[in-house]
This record gives C-alpha cells, sequence and structure tokens, in this order.
C-alpha cells in the first residue's frame, strides 16, 4: 500500500474510533484512591514524568524517571524533543508515551500495565484495585486532530496539546484526575474525557503504587523432636507478607497448608517419616503484588530399624535415632527477582 493510502487510512479509522467514545455504564459505583500527592512538572513538558511520580507516592521522582527514559523522535521509544521547550505547530518537541515510562519504572523496582484500546471499565477496575492511571489526554479536553509521523520506517502518531494526568477516581458521570500543570485536582465528564483521550488510542499506563516485591531466598527446614518441620527464609526487598503452600508428596498428594503468613517462618505441627514435603512461597507487598514464587522439596527420612540383639558377653544398648530433614534440590523453580 503506497505511504499516502496508508496515512489517509490509519486516520480514518483513528477518526473513527474517536467519533464513537466508549460510554460509562450508568451501573457504574464511586471511588477514590487518597493519598497520592499533587505534584507540579517541573518543565514545561515532563507532565509524563510527574504523574507517574505521583502515581508512586512520589518515592521516585520525576528527575529519576527522566533520567531513564531516553530520547528518540518516537514518543512510543522515548522522549521525543526538549522536555523544557515548546510544542507549538510542528510538535518538534512533544513529550513521551506510556512504554518507555513503564521501563522507567521497572528499573526502579515498579509495576506497571501499559494500556492501548482500553475501555473506562479497565479503568474502574485498576482503581478499585488501587492502582492510579495515568491517562492521555489534550490540555483542558481540547478539540483536536492527530497526526501521522514517521520515523525511521516507523509509523506513530502525534496530537496538539498533548498531556498527561493521574486519574485516581471516578462516579457514574465523571472522572477525577490529578494535573501537573495547575498541580491540582480536576474532574472531567466521562464523555467529554473519552473524546479528548480517543484521540491517543486510548493509551494509559496503570501503576502499582508499590515497589515490587523480591522473591524469598535461603529457605531452610528444621526437623524437631516432636516431629514438627519449620521452614524459614530470607524476605526479599519490600516483602510484606508471604502466600505459602505445603504438599505433602506420597501416594495420594495432600494439601497441609495454603494460606497467608505474616511472618518468615511456617511449621507443620507433626510430620510422616518416609514422605516429601514441597513448599512453594510467594512474597507480597502492601499493594498485592506478588514475586516469582520460591520452591523448596524436603524429605523426611525414615528412622532406621533397630537390628535384633545377639548374645554376647558384653551387653550393648542402641537409641533409635531421631529422623532428619533433608533438602533436595527444587526440581523446577529457582528463585528469581521479578
Amino acid at each position: 500500500m503506497p505511504r499516502p493510502v496508508r496515512l489517509l487510512t490509519a486516520v480514518l479509522l483513528l477518526s473513527v474510533y474517536i467519533a464513537f467514545p466508549n460510554r460509562v455504564s450508568g451501573s457504574a459505583t464511586s471511588a477514590f484512591l487518597p493519598g497520592f500527592p499533587l505534584l507540579k512538572q517541573q518543565h514545561s513538558l515532563t507532565c509524563e514524568a510527574s504523574a507517574v511520580s505521583m502515581g508512586t507516592r512520589a518515592l521516585i521522582t520525576e528527575t529519576q524517571l527522566m533520567r531513564a527514559i531516553p530520547r528518540n523522535p518516537n514518543p512510543n521509544i522515548g522522549f521525543r524533543g526538549d522536555p523544557s521547550g515548546e510544542q507549538g505547530t510542528t510538535l518538534v518537541n512533544y513529550g513521551v508515551y506510556a512504554a518507555p515510562l513503564h521501563r522507567a519504572l521497572l528499573r526502579y523496582g515498579y509495576g506497571s500495565d501499559v494500556l492501548t484500546y482500553a475501555t473506562d471499565e479497565t479503568l474502574r477496575t485498576y482503581i478499585d484495585r488501587g492502582w492510579p492511571v495515568v491517562t492521555w489526554i489534550t490540555y483542558n479536553l481540547k478539540h483536536e486532530v492527530p497526526r501521522l509521523e514517521w520515523s525511521n520506517g516507523t509509523q506513530f502518531f502525534l496530537v496538539p496539546w498533548e498531556h498527561a494526568v493521574l486519574m485516581v477516581g471516578y462516579d457514574a458521570s465523571t472522572v477525577i484526575v490529578q494535573d501537573p500543570w495547575i498541580r491540582a485536582r480536576r474532574r472531567y465528564s466521562w464523555v467529554e474525557f473519552n473524546r479528548a483521550w480517543g484521540y491517543f488510542a486510548r493509551m494509559a499506563l496503570a501503576v502499582e503504587p508499590c515497589a515490587l516485591p523480591g522473591a524469598v531466598s535461603q529457605i531452610r527446614p528444621t526437623f524437631g523432636t516432636d516431629s514438627s518441620l519449620t521452614w524459614t527464609w530470607q524476605p526479599g526487598k519490600n516483602d510484606v507478607s508471604f502466600h505459602v503452600r505445603v504438599i505433602r508428596h506420597g501416594t495420594t498428594d495432600r494439601v497441609m497448608f495454603d494460606g497467608l503468613v505474616p511472618d518468615h517462618r511456617y511449621s507443620l505441627t507433626k510430620t510422616n517419616p518416609g514422605a516429601s514435603y514441597e513448599i512453594d512461597i510467594t512474597a507480597m507487598t502492601a499493594c498485592g503484588g506478588l514475586s516469582t514464587p520460591s520452591v523448596l522439596w524436603t524429605y523426611i527420612a525414615p528412622p532406621p530399624s533397630t537390628p535384633t540383639p545377639t548374645p554376647v558377653e558384653a551387653t550393648v544398648s542402641a537409641t533409635p535415632s531421631t529422623p532428619v530433614a533433608t533438602s533436595l534440590p527444587n526440581p523446577s523453580v529457582t528463585p528469581t527477582q521479578r
């Protein structure tokens, strides 16, 4: 397809998408996320990094995010233009889209989800989960026409008056956002918000407001004289609680425990000699983020049988040894940092 035809087709498709915005359901309830600071963007075109910083409760700064974002004419790859410049009509100085910010957050241990062609329900689901959402709109919801551009053989769109805000709440008729340009909270109607959001193909970045958890390490089993078995482990960075699952393997496998543990230890009060026990430990953050599971298998050796004594001149008494716990190599999973 010749390039002018591809450009015209893409513009028509985007125009149709904008003309029919996604409607909010009349059954929607309301929600609001407190605790996210209002920040003022430090440069004329760094609204995106400032909105993301608010999403981390300012624990990751705008400066840190901008330092981690490359520069590139394509905002899907890096920051386009001068962060302190003016957009103007040529859009040489512009901003950045969701994917580079997602990668920048990972460098600082924060998770996020890049959304494209998202729906109102998607936004509400993330807010209900406790994740604020950076959304791309035009400033003051201005009416604009997206422009298609090329760089290094790749096509992308730019929108005059591009702006990013942090969505922190909603109700049946309005969206609640935090605007880094005016350092204030604003309400927009779903209808008008959808129109301006539609210029950007409903692109968004849902930010997990807690740093990612680290996988646990150094799982150690200890066998007690009362046939109990206790596992201890070293928590990873940002771990708050742990989901523990213990399975006894044998002729019939049985789940002995499956639940949350607040401390970095778990005990079975009674074990069976000759059985193998598998413990799977997944760390969690205060926001519910999950680490990669760490797994350890432990074999409980049966006590050796007591030999039948034979008559001898000197009697030797033998005390049965205590069963011991033996750690076997993990057959499938190696603890890793997500």
